[in-house]
């Protein structure tokens, strides 16, 4: 319950202790704020360690099996994208305000299908990002299994 300004100072510090050489344990909920600020991680469910190890190799455990493309653009263009795309090949859509997450096992054809819409001018897009799973996306797998 730290405002952003202390949060961040709190990181900070965080980090320079850590570069001293001491091992600092953290513990939270909050993925991506330790997906930014440790090198390793040990994820809980009910008790139980689902993944652990460097960040980058768990993540990169999971970016074989899916990836993450995040489209901005207006209202209407997202609508148009989520109504095109449907499901095939996407396991999960979210609207996140002027931005349209897909989890897709299969990201090659679903970034030929978002190029083929964007080609055509039937949609514009002001920004569009790929990245392998994150934390949470790992989590989520690993209880689900």
């Amino acid at each position: 319950d730290l405002d952003p300004v202390l949060r961040d100072e709190t990181w900070h510090l965080i980090k320079e202790i850590n570069k001293l050489g001491t091992t600092v344990v953290v513990a939270s909920h909050l993925l991506e704020e330790l997906e930014n600020a440790c090198s390793r991680v040990i994820m809980l469910n009910n008790g139980k360690v689902v993944q652990y190890g460097r960040i980058d190799d768990i993540e990169e455990k999971f970016a074989h099996d899916a990836a993450e493309i995040r489209i901005e653009a207006s209202a209407d263009n997202l609508k148009l994208l989520e109504n095109h795309i449907g499901r095939r090949g996407v396991e999960k859509v979210i609207r996140e305000g002027r931005a349209l997450l897909l989890y897709t096992k299969t990201p090659r054809d679903t970034l030929l299908e978002i190029a083929r819409l964007i080609h055509s001018g039937r949609v514009k897009v002001s920004s569009l990002d790929v990245h392998s799973p994150r934390l949470k996306e790992v989590f989520e797998r690993s209880v689900a299994h």
